[in-house]
């Protein structure tokens, strides 16, 4: 932060861009999305900043050279601005939990956190929330424990920041799933009877039999989904991912002999997919008919939370999400964003659930090579450290942070005195532009972008008030699109 000659700040204009480590990140779409819908929010509750993410800029077009789409949802997700609804949370909230992100941030931890298992983000879903005073509530009515009873819309005191933007981020991911469907090669009917069940590299696997009472009538095609994580994850009941997934493809071969050929292409209908692309990845999970989602599955709850409805379309989808007594996690996502009509969010009977073991450091001693002789990525290796439940390693677990109460009470420079050396220079940002070095980017450098094969990205910064003209290619298919930016 710059300071005067009396070192007060000064606070300027700055404009903002997301950074292309949280844009390209494959393996935690769940909390990079919570990262930009936290930029997003804050931006639109100050006068000081304007925050655009353009991940698109960082889409790389290197499918046919690399084999396979690493595209990610951060990169298709549309950069209209997300306004929060101040009836759920007020400005002063949000500056009180700006308050208690800065008090309570640890540059170290934050790194060495495996964001993949990450279901809070300490603005957009924090952990703890004063405000936030509520228990769950059950009904009759679960296949296999107590099925929760959800809101259809949160209100007040039910809410966090995610709450206020959470139908904005729901249409957003809708249209994002549409426009990349045409990619994905899901199998045919997969919107009208297809199943797809989710696993994340931290799922806690339950019994096969158990999901088939979630399928519809007459599935025609049954997808076990996950990230490449699932080639070495261990789950938390200490069995392998991927062995576990091609165990449920054998179950459902079985149960299910007439989908051998109605999969994509003539293939099997009933399949494992490791896709290395989130969005892809998303787009059929919001589309498909049928969408599970396993005891702590963090990257399921955002798709299942938008799953679609297109009457015009004739898409009626519908997600059932399973969780666990001691973790309850997803229990409370759904308490906070609603949407019971699309989901079926179901606490498990313990005995389903198998017996929880340590997470292994098997990895650590082995050679993971890629089929050209690379080393593996980072990614792979992390997946089974030992950390906790939202993915910090056990010498950086954060301390109780301030309660809203106490961080109001506080003044800002005895918390910015505290982490004022840990936040890099943002001269030295090259995704933070202030108003003296802005490039006024014009129409012509759109149309010269796009007009080659691949579209080339513009690495210049956006202007607030250009008149008629996009600032980047992403604000330009935006506009097409009928998602228009500012």
């Amino acid at each position: 932060m710059n300071r005067d000659k009396t070192n007060n700040p000064i606070i300027t204009t700055m404009y903002t861009q997301e950074d292309d480590t949280v844009c390209m990140d494959w393996s935690s779409p769940h909390y990079r999305v919570l990262e930009i819908v936290a930029s997003s929010i804050l931006d639109r509750l100050n006068g000081y900043s304007r925050y655009r993410h353009d991940c698109y800029r960082s889409r790389t077009w290197d499918e046919a050279v690399m084999g396979y789409d690493r595209t990610t949802v951060q990169q298709i997700l549309p950069v209209a601005r997300m306004g929060p609804n101040h009836d759920l949370m007020n400005v002063s909230e949000a500056v009180t939990q700006c308050k208690i992100c800065l008090d309570n941030y640890d540059t170290v931890g934050e790194e060495r956190r495996v964001k993949t298992f990450a279901y809070h983000h300490c603005f957009a879903w924090p952990e703890a929330w004063e405000e936030h005073n509520w228990s769950p509530a059950f009904e009759a009515g679960g296949l296999y424990g107590q099925k929760v009873v959800l809101p259809h819309n949160a209100t007040k005191p039910n809410t966090v920041p995610l709450t206020s933007v959470f139908p904005q981020i729901r249409r957003r991911l809708n249209h994002a799933a549409k426009i990349f469907a045409n990619v994905t090669h899901a199998p045919p009917l997969e919107t009208d009877s297809g199943v797809i069940i989710w696993l994340d590299a931290g799922t806690t696997a339950i019994p096969l039999d158990a999901y088939i009472n979630y399928f519809p009538a007459s599935p025609t095609s049954i997808t076990v989904l996950s990230s490449p994580l699932c080639a070495a994850a261990l789950f938390p009941t200490g069995e392998k991912c991927y062995q576990y997934a091609e165990s449920l493809v054998d179950y459902f071969k079985v149960a299910y002999p007439g989908l051998s050929n109605t999969g994509f292409g003539g293939l099997s209908g009933v399949q494992f997919q490791m896709s290395t692309s989130s969005a892809g990845s998303w787009s059929r999970m919001i589309r498909a008919k049928t969408l599970i989602c396993p005891p702590t599955s963090p990257n399921c709850l955002f798709p299942a939370a938008s799953k679609d409805y297109d009457e015009k379309a004739g898409l009626d989808t519908h997600a059932y999400v399973l969780d666990i007594e001691s973790s309850g996690k997803a229990i409370e996502f759904f308490n906070l964003v609603g949407h019971w009509d699309r989901v079926t969010v179901e606490q498990l009977n313990i005995p389903l659930v198998r017996r929880l073991a340590e997470r292994s450091r098997y990895l650590a001693s082995l050679n993971l090579t890629t089929s050209t002789g690379e080393a593996a990525a980072e990614e792979f290796y992390e997946v089974n450290q030992m950390v906790n439940d939202e993915g910090y390693p056990d010498a950086h677990i954060p301390s109780a942070p301030l309660t809203q109460s106490a961080a109001r009470a506080t003044s800002w420079d005895t918390i910015l005195s505290n982490v004022d050396s840990e936040f890099p220079n943002n001269l030295n940002n090259e995704n933070v532009y202030s108003v003296p070095i802005e490039v006024r980017v014009k129409q012509a450098d759109i149309d010269d972008a796009l007009s080659v094969s691949p579209p080339k990205a513009i690495r210049k910064n956006y202007f607030q008030d250009i008149e008629d003209g996009k600032a980047t290619e992403e604000m330009a298919v935006d506009a097409e699109t009928s998602m228009d930016s500012r």
